[in-house]
């Protein structure tokens, strides 16, 4: 392989690499506070703990952004009707069975992630695991065969919150992350007094009554800073253009 042939490889491989990287990437920042989940298809708030600064005039909000089930959903709706960072598709990220039914909810307790309730349940039924375990890779406090770990949380060092106020972290891409319990948008269907959650401070996914007081993360479906694939494909064939300019003014 000649100079001019091995640069021309490089850079077709750079092209393709960035052009290709970015789609397989799980969790991109689109600015103005929104990331990006590309397997998920679903749009977070960069700022795991909004409720904390900012109650869209709702009430029974706690200072630490804590609330009951109930709130939570009041508090999603008051961001809809103010449009917050221009978009009314605000929800609670869901959680659904492992086993991608829609109602068939694992509930015995388990460690290795084999179970709804529990450890280690990197299921992409669940949008809040799967951010911890797999957009964050934070580790469970018990692993797959129930022992005890030390580096679970979102420090990685075992520390987490049992009080008030909740200890928070900026953990990769994700902003003020409360090291407790965020809820879930999906109730238990066994039992309607009770809510999903999963608890951030050492990776447990299960459910608690609706009245008790947790975190809220919103989320929207879908891509909302998508690239047009016309654009997309117009960026593509600017970069092969350039190597095809490239290849012309090293032959001459």
């Amino acid at each position: 392989m000649t100079f001019k042939q091995s640069t021309k490889s490089v850079a077709m491989a750079l092209v393709f690499g960035a052009f290709f990287s970015s789609a397989n990437a799980a969790l991109i920042d689109r600015g103005n506070g929104l990331l990006y989940d590309t397997v998920l298809d679903v749009t977070w708030l960069q700022n795991a703990n909004l409720a904390a600064t900012n109650t869209f005039g709702v009430s029974g909000i706690n200072a630490n952004g804590t609330m009951s089930w109930t709130t939570a959903q009041d508090w999603i709706s008051a961001m809809n009707s103010a449009n917050y960072l221009g978009y009314n598709q605000w929800r609670l990220p869901t959680i659904k069975p492992i086993d991608g039914s829609a109602t068939n909810y694992n509930l015995t307790y388990a460690t290795n992630g084999s179970s709804d309730n529990g450890f280690s349940i990197d299921s992409p039924y669940s949008e809040l695991s799967y951010m911890y375990y797999v957009n964050l890779g934070l580790k469970p406090a018990f692993d797959a065969n129930g022992n005890f770990t030390s580096n679970f949380g979102i420090f990685g060092n075992g520390t987490y919150s049992s009080s008030a106020p909740y200890l928070q972290n900026n953990v990769g891409l994700v902003q003020n992350l409360q090291a407790y319990a965020y809820w879930s948008g999906s109730p238990d269907l066994s039992n309607p007094v009770y809510a999903w959650w999963v608890n951030f401070g050492n990776g447990r996914q299960g459910r608690y009554f609706q009245t008790d007081k947790y975190e809220a993360w919103a989320v929207i479906s879908g891509d909302v800073a998508a690239v047009p694939v016309p654009g997309a494909l117009w960026l593509f064939g600017s970069a092969i253009a350039s190597l095809v300019g490239l290849s012309r003014r090293q032959s001459a």
